[in-house]
């Protein structure tokens, strides 16, 4: 006797189980332990099973990095949500803190979004797009704060993407293994994260 269909609601929690077991695994193991074997066993099932959810390992990576841009975005837009011009500066600065905050805090889910390209779960197009999609969501925020005259008039896409850069560079380098430490890491951090405020012209005190 066949088996019964699962539900589109089984279908979807079991994608979430799949996707929080590769993310511990990924946060235990870093990105070089990751594959669909490791998440099978872990679960206690079919390495072939995996693929009833997920086309394949490359699409369950997609999937993950996809889910924690989204989470991502949602807590950026919590703190972009008051946004006036009595705000712009406060809330470019929580932006970009964010930023560097979750690059320490989170250093698998980074390398595995920024670092690791030689995986081959996202093309050099794709990772591209996902870094320009998150430089025009921070750019609409330097846009209206250009367009109320508190930021440095600049072309805002521009700006974004200088600032961004700014403050993660150090955390690219540290990751690709080009910085010693990570005390070292944060030390440049802090001194690029005052040089971008400051070449936003975002560098009054930050109001809590």
């Amino acid at each position: 006797m066949p088996r019964p269909k699962k539900t589109r609601e089984e279908i979807a929690l079991m994608r979430e189980r799949i996707l929080d077991c590769a993310n511990a695994i990924l946060q235990e193991e870093g990105p070089e332990g990751m594959s669909s074997r490791a998440i099978a066993e872990r679960l206690g099932m079919a390495h072939m099973s995996l693929y009833t959810y997920f086309v394949n390992q490359r699409d369950i990576l997609q999937t993950l990095s996809q889910r924690e841009w989204t989470r991502n975005r949602a807590q950026i837009d919590l703190i972009v949500a008051n946004l006036s011009p009595d705000t712009v500066i406060p809330v470019v600065q929580r932006v970009l803190q964010y930023m560097a905050t979750y690059a320490v805090e989170n250093p698998n889910m980074y390398k595995l979004a920024w670092i690791s390209p030689h995986m081959g779960f996202e093309s050099h197009e794709e990772n591209l797009a996902r870094l320009q999609e998150v430089a025009q969501h921070f750019s609409a925020v330097v846009g209206f704060g250009i367009d109320s005259g508190v930021l440095i008039r600049r072309d805002p896409l521009v700006a974004a993407m200088t600032a961004l850069t700014m403050v993660n560079s150090p955390f690219f380098l540290y990751y690709s293994g080009k910085i010693p430490s990570m005390s070292i890491c944060k030390v440049i951090a802090d001194e690029m994260y005052a040089s971008a405020l400051q070449y936003l012209g975002a560098t009054d005190p930050i109001t809590h």
